[in-house]
């Protein structure tokens, strides 16, 4: 079963960004859109979130090593 996730929730533990960057990448398509509850409760479904972190791209821990030491 699907489930929401608040905003609070997200941004403590699903991605490490701050609340306005959570914002700033819905409003540019870069972040699920949140489901509206009611006027003003705002949720995401679970199963969106976990389809969109497993979108995205695998990093490359040896690169990112090598970019760092440069």
């Amino acid at each position: 079963m699907d489930r929401f996730l608040s905003e609070k929730e997200i941004l403590g533990g699903i991605v490490p960004w701050g609340r306005t960057t959570l914002w700033r990448k819905v409003r540019a398509g870069e972040f699920p859109p949140p489901r509206a509850l009611s006027e003003n409760r705002k949720a995401w479904l679970e199963s969106e979130l976990l389809k969109w972190v497993e979108s995205r791209p695998v990093a490359d821990a040896y690169k990112s090593v090598e970019e760092s030491a440069s």
